[in-house]
């Protein structure tokens, strides 16, 4: 019976998640906000590298306001939104070599890599781009 019970509190051990770095707001941070070596303070665990931590959280977008003092947490962050809804962005359409850019009105918001809705001015048709920059779309 004790060897059993040994074994169980071994694997348990095991099982819990390892120590994290502590990531704290310096000032209260609003919503939207891109991240900056100002804006944050941290406290890596012992087996942490604190620059690879600050890595991960530096130039990302808060989805909620931080007070000074709080933890930040990766479900705090996102990919910053780099398309605004009802903005003005350029579209690029590519066919092989040829090359058409046009101007286009966001539907909705998107960070790099996802897909909005755009509707082209000149034809005022709507289509699935792909965000690729600061106001800048291509057409699949």
């Amino acid at each position: 019976m004790i060897k059993l019970t040994a074994i169980i509190v071994t694997f348990a051990a095991a099982l819990a998640p390892a120590a994290a770095a502590d990531v704290m707001a310096v000032t209260t941070l609003e919503r939207g906000r891109i991240l900056t070596n100002a804006d944050i303070d941290i406290y890596p665990a012992a087996n942490e590298d604190p620059y690879t931590v600050r890595d991960a959280y530096i130039g990302k977008q808060l989805k909620r306001t931080v007070y000074a003092g709080s933890e930040i947490t990766h479900m705090h962050l996102q990919e910053p939104i780099l398309v605004q809804r009802n903005a003005m962005v350029t579209m690029t359409y590519q066919f092989g070599t040829l090359t058409i850019v046009t101007a286009g009105r966001a539907l909705g918001a998107g960070s790099t890599g996802e897909l909005v809705d755009v509707m082209n001015l000149e034809s005022r048709k709507t289509v699935r781009a792909l965000v690729t920059g600061p106001d800048r779309v291509t057409v699949p």
